[in-house]
């Protein structure tokens, strides 16, 4: 299941014909796709599997990573919902599972098929860099409850569901994006927390679930492997895949490897033949975005060919596949039809019920000034002005300091109630730096520099990652805001909280 890069495929004739190769010579099973819109994505699906039926090929399975909506993977339209763990912090799992049926709504009218998610990581590890607010809890009972809800409501409209990252991403502190992290637990500890949502799923019937690029040294060897081999990552172990997995949790469904582009797994292993290779020898079903997928196909068929592979291995993998395509493919026909207002209006509401205050937020709220320090990347620009206007347009005459990418020389003015917010969330750095992964270095350079100068905050609003708040404690701040997620809705839903209480000093 190769990358297709929506944009690309409309404007480069090479590129989009690179793709139809691919399926001519019949070396996919699908796309995961990113980018495109919702006008634009409909008509170039209908194209490729208009090829594939051509070429006597099975429909192709499209997927994308739709974990809070079309908008986490399109250029545009599609709507967006607050992350997974502000959807727990609704307090309400028939909520999470309609904010799951609205997403697979959208996604079905486009021709989308499966959606990567829910993730079922327990982040139990604040400085998760990576997992963070894509993760419903650090519990692991509350993260089995609402990923349960959450396939429920895509399996309600017809879409191909996965749990990801197995056997469980979050207690790391890096991104495996980047390198490769290593969870240093026993099977014992595995058990009573990262696979515990897994164990839920398998047995409501979860259709797919994903493997991580994560060494587990301990699980590996509680479960045979060497000395050598203890240090792989699920994608390409065995013992971490087909034991575990597919033989002591009893999972029948299909295997798909996270993506083989990541450099936690290249690090190790750069042929994307071999690559390939090893993870269907792990016991993988679907190969996600290698790198080369011509030559991962070439490696696949040599080492069939050399006996490497062996053919009722194939055979299994096919019927998985198959069986897929055949209940949600086959049996179920496209919604047509979306609401997209009502999405809106959904996903509003999920906004406003996930925002958490920590003491009450007095009205009028005084402030001297409001610093707000925010990533610096261009995808966090829309939020960054939507905090900006609010702040210019209520308060015209106080002091709206951002700080983009980390903590300046000198902040000035601040006064005697300022009211700090941090725009911040996993792969949104506040720097550079990321020594203690997602809760950057310099929110604590932030805090020594208040506490030097002997000011207390009028509040502190973390916008993204909740736990950049607790950094701000020692500051006794008046009151406390979380919203859980960066998206919109939360964004606006917390605007709308401050705009009858806030006043210039």
């Amino acid at each position: 299941m190769p990358r297709l890069e929506v944009s690309k495929y409309e404007e480069d004739l090479e590129y989009r014909r690179s793709i139809e190769d691919l399926i001519g010579e019949g070396m996919v099973g699908g796309f995961c796709v990113f980018g495109g819109t919702v006008e634009s994505l409909p008509i170039i699906l209908g194209e490729l599997q208009a090829l594939a039926e051509k070429s006597s090929l099975p429909k192709l399975l499209m997927a994308a990573d739709c974990e809070w909506g079309l908008p986490m993977r399109l250029d545009r339209g599609g709507t967006e919902f607050p992350h997974l763990m502000a959807l727990e912090r609704m307090g309400d799992q028939d909520g999470i599972r309609k904010v799951a049926a609205a997403i697979g709504r959208e996604m079905s009218a486009l021709g989308l098929h499966w959606n990567f998610a829910p993730v079922a990581d327990v982040n139990s590890n604040p400085d998760n860099p990576i997992i963070n607010i894509r993760a419903f809890s650090g519990d692991p009972e509350v993260v089995s409850r609402c990923a349960q809800s959450f396939f429920e409501g895509l399996e309600s409209v017809g879409i191909i569901s996965t749990a990801k990252h197995f056997p469980g991403h979050g207690d790391t502190n890096i991104d495996s994006h980047l390198a490769l992290p290593l969870i240093a637990k026993s099977q014992d500890e595995f058990d009573q927390t990262e696979l515990l949502p897994f164990k839920e799923l398998i047995s409501r019937g979860i259709p797919s679930i994903m493997t991580g690029h994560i060494a587990a040294p301990k699980l590996a060897k509680s479960l045979g492997a060497s000395e050598g081999e203890m240090t792989l990552p699920a994608t390409i172990s065995p013992y971490l895949t087909e034991r575990l997995l597919r033989k002591e949790l009893h999972f029948d469904g299909v295997i798909i490897t996270d993506s083989l582009e990541m450099h936690g797994l290249r690090t190790l292993v750069e042929d994307p033949g071999e690559i390939a290779v090893r993870a269907f020898l792990a016991g993988a079903d679907l190969l996600l975005m290698p790198t080369d997928p011509i030559a991962a196909h070439k490696g696949l068929l040599k080492a069939v060919d050399e006996k490497r592979i062996p053919l009722d291995w194939v055979s299994q993998s096919v019927a998985r596949v198959n069986n897929l395509r055949l209940k949600y493919l086959n049996d179920r026909p496209l919604h047509a039809k979306v609401e997209w207002l009502i999405h809106e209006q959904l996903a509003d509401k999920a906004g406003i019920e996930s925002l958490e205050s920590l003491g009450e937020v007095p009205k009028p709220l005084l402030l001297s000034s409001v610093i707000i320090f925010a990533a610096g990347t261009e995808s966090e620009k829309e939020k960054r002005d939507m905090l900006q206007g609010f702040f210019f347009s209520e308060l015209p005459d106080l002091s709206v300091n951002i700080f983009i990418g980390g903590l300046p020389e000198r902040i000035y003015p601040v006064g005697t109630s300022p009211l700090i917010v941090t725009l911040h969330r996993p792969r949104g750095a506040l720097t550079a730096d990321r020594t203690s992964g997602s809760i950057d270095a310099s929110i604590q350079k932030i805090v020594d520099m208040f506490i030097q100068k002997r000011i207390q905050p009028a509040g502190i609003i973390a916008i993204g990652d909740p736990y950049s708040a607790d950094r701000f404690l020692d500051l006794n701040p008046g009151f406390v805001i979380k919203t859980y997620s960066d998206s919109k809705p939360s964004i606006n839903a917390l605007l709308q909280k401050l705009e009858s209480k806030i006043r210039t000093i």
